[in-house]
């Protein structure tokens, strides 16, 4: 395996970024696990048919105990189970108004820091939005004017017509019954019809066993954060708001959430330092920052393109020559040319490249060559800045791990925004090594 598969492989084993990334890896490296077996069992299939053929023939003995050694050596290739996929749907509710949430004219500010001006916010039924923006600049703070859990110090929140709305905060693990076994924390609050499913949902989120049955209490900070998304599963609403709801979350538990939020009907309102989550599921990006709050309709992808092209005008379109009349006529051709066509008389001339043409091409081929050194070198380059964050990633992820972290907020929280911030970081910089490289790929596929 190449090294920058293994620098994928390892980054995702790790943590949860750049999820995308980790499928296509995962995926490939599996099903080429599956070829190779298939293959070696077919090899295997004939040698043993050609043993047990000629086993008792003494002029093919030799050959058969050579294959008879090569059977012992050779090692089975073994392919993981495939895991049996939970999938999920959200439990149904009735729509809500068109208009689910107005902010207007809405300002907040904590002492001498004002986070939001003068927003006005529009949410409409179906919209799926993904809130962006560097840390500490107001996304957390806007979820909560959202969900109504604090109110703007001026303007106004209207909440729409019928709205049955869930908010997922960053601290929702703190706020579960500690006194409360996991199977009651889902049971508590979740539709009859619902409670056969219980199990299952638990199973998704690596609760099994007499797992079930543990106190809340005597979680870890992971398990009460996967426990926390679980039981938001297996309420019926028509409005989400979640803040991190990935943090902590193994792919498999993080694979069955974002399933159930591709098939949720309802409007989803949320705050990811994942790119490929934000990728599958934002129709709507809302940049935050400078105390505002600003809407770009449109996929992640398409909000990314803006940024990088917002100081650049449309292209025009330039006409090379001019477009031919219709009544325009032939032009004259020479009564007596010179030399005929080379296709006259059958037989092509092909031309000697002149000196400065040699010149001219080795020249180009120089700045070729130095392009291609200096892309390599800056593809490498960011290898290792990945694997650098990568470090620091899992080093915070240990600390944030330890019993009793989150007790003490004020010391918590700055570690939970480096963590975040060097997620996005992370992410960023995958994002621009799969530039580079896709880059590299066509350049060498052209080139052979």
């Amino acid at each position: 395996m190449s090294r920058i598969a293994d620098l994928t492989l390892r980054t995702l084993t790790d943590y949860v970024g750049n999820y995308s990334a980790y499928l296509v890896a995962h995926e490939a490296r599996i099903e080429q696990m599956r070829k190779a077996k298939r293959e070696q069992d077919e090899e295997v299939a004939r040698v043993k048919m050609f043993i047990d053929r000629f086993r008792y023939q003494a002029t093919k003995a030799s050959q058969v105990q050579s294959r008879i050694k090569m059977l012992e050596k050779v090692v089975p290739i073994e392919v993981p189970p495939e895991r049996k996929k939970i999938h999920f749907d959200f439990p149904t509710c009735n729509k809500s108004g068109r208009t689910v949430l107005e902010i207007k004219h809405g300002r907040k500010a904590y002492s001498d820091l004002v986070v939001f001006r003068n927003v006005d916010l529009h949410i409409e039924r179906g919209d799926r939005i993904a809130l962006v923006g560097p840390n500490g600049v107001g996304k957390s703070t806007l979820m909560r004017l959202l969900s109504g859990e604090e109110p703007p110090d001026s303007g106004q929140r209207v909440e729409g017509h019928n709205v049955v709305m869930q908010y997922f905060a960053q601290d929702e693990a703190n706020r579960l019954d500690p006194a409360i076994t996991v199977h009651e924390t889902l049971a508590a609050g979740s539709p009859l019809h619902m409670v056969p499913m219980i199990r299952n949902i638990l199973g998704g989120f690596l609760f099994s066993g007499d797992d079930v049955y543990k106190k809340v209490r005597v979680l870890s900070g992971g398990e009460r954060t996967r426990l926390a998304v679980a039981r938001m599963l297996l309420r019926p609403s028509n409005t989400l708001l979640l803040d991190e709801p990935t943090n902590h979350l193994d792919l498999d538990s993080k694979e069955v959430l974002l399933d159930a939020l591709v098939d949720y009907g309802g409007t989803l309102i949320f705050v990811s330092h994942d790119r490929y989550f934000v990728e599958r599921l934002a129709t709507k990006i809302i940049e935050i920052g400078n105390g505002t709050a600003i809407v770009y309709p449109g996929t992640y992808q398409e909000f990314l393109w803006h940024k990088e092209h917002a100081d650049q005008p449309p292209p025009t379109p330039k006409l090379t020559t001019k477009p031919a009349r219709a009544d325009a006529a032939p032009a004259a051709r020479p009564k007596h040319p010179e030399k005929p066509p080379a296709a006259a008389s059958g037989k092509p001339t092909v031309a000697e490249p002149s000196r400065e043409e040699r010149k001219r091409a080795d020249a180009e081929a120089r700045k070729k060559s130095r392009a291609e050194q200096a892309k390599r070198a800056e593809i490498e380059a960011l290898e290792a800045q990945i694997a650098a964050t990568e470090n620091a990633i899992r080093d915070l992820e240990q600390r944030m791990a330890a019993p009793g972290f989150y007790d003490d907020r004020a010391s918590a929280q700055p570690v939970v925004d480096e963590h975040q911030a060097l997620m996005w970081k992370v992410g960023d910089l995958m994002h621009r090594w799969e530039q580079l490289q896709s880059a590299a790929d066509v350049a060498h596929a052209a080139d052979r």
